[in-house]
């Protein structure tokens, strides 16, 4: 595999990107935005458990909401981002989440909010979550040079760790304080935060391709998929991720039934393991993941994150029959299994935006979530089977032992021999 000549450091300057005043201007709205949605987040669901008095089953269907538009509406999103100017995409995605929201705050301040409408914004947000998503990714290699990706999807993820450590405690706080009403309300305000942010870019962005260059939408779609599988480090991730997601979905099925049932943590503990032991871990991860990758470079680093991710994964296995440390090795296990799970994150988005041609980079992305969805759905389901008839322990060593695996197809591919981003065009 050929190395590219203009990709200087596989992290970039970080320096210089604190200089680039348009990302700084994305970056300032999506963390006003990504601690609103932290907020929002308990909201939505505590607006139906207290406010609507939800049974458990409306409950799951509210969260099952969430995973239907990955699937339903990520490929056909591809396309359309791939054929359209992607800033204006983000401005208009962001508006809508926001009139979304104040619409659900107005309503459940007037005593009119019903659980069916839950269901239908749910699905809504999650659609338009989808979209701003794949958008973004493709939008932002046209916003900072390929050799500050790493140093910019750092930056990104960092900032969204931060949200992650305090948006509970504020949004808990505010939701005390204010009432669920006021606190949908201010999700929905956050998201125009970054509607000005985005709007103030002056870089300018390539046009969209002709409307007379589009094809069948089937056809684009299908272009996106073999790209997905016909680039070996790009079918690499995709392989890796469709394994460790199916089997750490096996886990999350039933994880906090298992905390909590099983090894008797309180909530309490369970939301200080949460925030400080996952949250303090991403925050720590996305922050070093640049830096990682300058000392060992940058395939090396990304399969030795993976297999990291996996072996610290056995601290959470060592609780089915160590049960009078478990608050400690989940504790440890959140956190390490996060925090190097932050540096793979942060350099593998990279290297996929590096390596993806800039016109299929939206159905790319597309695919790729469609896929991560489909997989961690079956791997949900199975951990639900797993815990009903063999109990949840059973479910937990499934989902480790598997996990831990996922990293072959990294040392299998041409990823583990790269120190800085491979030439696309070549």
């Amino acid at each position: 595999m050929s190395i590219s000549d203009n990709a200087a450091q596989p992290a970039g300057s970080a320096r210089r990107l604190w200089q680039h005043a348009d990302f700084l201007k994305i970056l300032a709205g999506e963390t006003i935005s990504d601690l609103g949605s932290q907020v929002g987040d308990l909201a939505l669901p505590l607006a139906a458990a207290l406010v609507l008095n939800a049974t458990p089953g409306r409950m799951a269907a509210l969260r099952a909401a969430e995973y239907v538009p990955r699937i339903v509406v990520g490929l056909v999103a591809g396309v359309w981002v791939d054929r359209l100017r992607r800033r204006p995409l983000l401005i208009a995605t962001n508006i809508a989440r926001a009139v979304l929201l104040l619409g659900v705050a107005a309503t459940a301040a007037v005593g009119l909010l019903r659980i069916e409408l839950l269901y239908v914004v749910g699905v809504l947000m999650a659609a338009l979550g989808v979209v701003f998503g794949i958008t973004l990714q493709a939008y932002l290699p046209s916003l900072v040079p390929a050799r500050w990706l790493v140093a910019a999807n750092s930056a990104r993820a960092t900032s969204g760790a931060a949200t992650e450590v305090m948006g509970p405690g504020i949004g808990g706080i505010l939701m005390q304080a204010l009432g669920v009403p006021a606190a949908i309300a201010l999700d929905g305000v956050s998201f125009l935060a970054s509607v000005a942010g985005t709007t103030l870019i002056r870089t300018a962005e390539p046009a969209a391709p002709p409307k007379g260059e589009r094809r069948r939408l089937t056809v684009e779609l299908v272009e996106g998929l073999r790209t997905l599988i016909g680039n070996p480090i790009l079918r690499a991730f995709q392989a890796t991720a469709i394994m460790a997601q199916f089997f750490y979905s096996v886990i999350m099925a039933i994880y906090v039934l298992y905390l909590t049932r099983e090894l008797g943590l309180s909530a309490a503990s369970v939301g200080l393991i949460f925030g400080l032991g996952g949250g303090v871990g991403v925050l720590v991860g996305s922050a070093a993941a640049a830096s990682v990758a300058r000392v060992f470079g940058l395939g090396r680093t990304l399969v030795l994150a993976h297999l990291l991710f996996g072996v610290f994964g056995i601290l959470l296995a060592f609780t089915v029959v160590w049960r009078i440390h478990a608050a400690l090795l989940v504790f440890a296990s959140e956190f390490a299994q996060l925090a190097v799970n932050a540096v793979y994150m942060v350099n593998r988005s990279s290297m996929e935006q590096a390596v993806t041609p800039p016109s299929l980079r939206g159905r790319v992305q597309a695919s790729r979530i469609a896929a991560h969805a489909a997989s961690g759905t079956l791997g949900i389901l199975l951990g639900g089977i797993l815990g009903e008839q063999f109990g949840m322990n059973a479910a937990i060593l499934v989902g480790v032992v598997g996990g831990l695996f996922s990293f072959v197809w990294l040392w299998r591919s041409p990823i583990r021999g790269l120190d800085t981003f491979p030439d696309p065009t070549q």
